[in-house]
């Protein structure tokens, strides 16, 4: 699946090694390419004000995305991408979240 030394260059010189996880479920359509332009951080906060925080289009944490989380909401930032909800949400829920902080 994957050949070793044929993977790019990062930007700190080092050779990166290929990306072998190019399947499965969880990563569906969203390969590689994808995946890199995430921001530096994705970050999950469940906060109890949550459903006053979702109502604000700008926010400490950035501009507030389209797109539906259960229970709360996605704000995209330069360097960082905070989903918020009022409590715990399912691992395919948070997955499905993660999507939006693509910008």
């Amino acid at each position: 699946m994957c050949q070793a030394g044929k993977g790019a260059p990062n930007p700190q010189g080092a050779e990166r090694t290929e990306d072998c996880f190019e399947f499965g479920a969880a990563v569906g359509e969203l390969g590689l390419g994808w995946r890199q332009k995430l921001p530096d951080q994705v970050r999950w906060l469940s906060r109890k004000d949550a459903d006053t925080l979702c109502k604000q289009a700008q926010s400490e944490l950035g501009q507030q995305v389209d797109g539906q989380v259960p229970g709360g909401c996605v704000f995209l930032a330069p360097n960082a991408c905070t989903i918020v909800t009022a409590g715990h949400i399912s691992p395919a829920s948070l997955g499905n979240a993660v999507r939006h902080c693509v910008p």
